[in-house]
């Protein structure tokens, strides 16, 4: 399976244990977006909205092999952001593409 792929990848990175642990115990594709949303670092030398796991979904994402779990996130077929990540970890909805806001 495709979602099993794609953790096992984000496991490899070098982030923190308690994150690794995290993404090891999702089993949906929601789990997963949610995991790898959480920041542990912020402030000023950490200026990105975005993690290093949530940057390697969305690149692993936007694969052609990994189309259908795309589409799961934006039926439009469009590329997969953060920002569609993080709306499909909060409401596990489908992300309307641009323009849509958050509620």
């Amino acid at each position: 399976m495709q979602l099993i792929s794609i953790r096992e990848q984000l496991n490899t990175l070098q982030t923190s244990v308690d994150k690794r642990g995290d993404v090891g115990d999702c089993d949906s594709l929601q789990d997963l977006c949610f995991a790898v949303s959480i920041r542990q670092k912020s402030g000023f030398f950490h200026p990105k909205n975005t993690t290093m796991s949530g940057n390697k979904l969305v690149q692993l994402l936007n694969l052609p092999e990994n189309e259908l779990l795309r589409r799961e996130i934006r039926p439009d077929g469009g590329a997969v952001r953060m920002r569609d990540v993080r709306h499909y970890a909060r409401f596990g909805a489908k992300s309307e593409g641009k323009g849509y806001l958050f509620k």
